[in-house]
């Protein structure tokens, strides 16, 4: 199944599209439980590192572009995660539901690799960014893109400490109750 958005949430449907960064792989198949929290959600963090491996992050406004498995955000390259992702294009990110409750605790740990320069990948990303968030059309848009290659979902209302990860290579979601990292 691929999740794709459709108002303010994600539905579901079968699909061979090509992935736009890799023209011969075809798309990355994320569990659809992830893409409703990823839908029902609108700010992530995001870890950099500089050259001499300190980290910083930053929580920043997000669209999401399914069928690729990329995050699109918008940040100047002046600020220090946009200087070092302009570095060191390795990042890693979270989502997270705020709650004092253990068993509604729920969030996403991403790793994937951050890009800018695929104009065709970048003119999609920028009609998605505009369409959450059209007031940015009246500011200077620096876009990126945060390719995931790694996602792992916890969500305790399935049961405590319940896993769902998921791999690009693998291209679909394992379930786990172990510790992962």
């Amino acid at each position: 199944f691929r999740c794709f958005k459709i108002g303010c949430g994600y539905a579901s449907r079968l699909s061979t599209s090509r992935n736009p960064i890799n023209e011969n792989a075809v798309g990355p198949k994320i569990d659809q439980s992830i893409c409703d929290f990823i839908a029902d959600h609108h700010v992530m963090t995001i870890a950099t590192v500089d050259e001499a491996g300190n980290p910083y992050c930053a929580n920043l406004f997000y669209a999401f572009l399914p069928e690729e498995g990329v995050f699109v955000f918008t940040s100047s390259t002046e600020t220090c995660h946009g200087q070092q992702m302009t570095a060191h294009p390795e990042a890693a990110a979270s989502i997270v539901l705020e709650t004092h409750q253990i068993g509604l605790i729920r969030g996403l740990q991403l790793r994937g690799r951050v890009f800018n320069d695929h104009p065709e990948m970048m003119k999609r990303a920028k009609r998605t960014y505009l369409k959450a968030y059209p007031y940015a059309a009246l500011t200077p848009l620096h876009l990126w893109c945060f390719e995931v290659t790694f996602a792992k979902y916890t969500d305790n209302r399935l049961g405590f400490g319940k896993k769902l990860l998921w791999r690009r290579e693998q291209g679909e979601t394992q379930e786990s109750s172990l510790p992962t990292d």
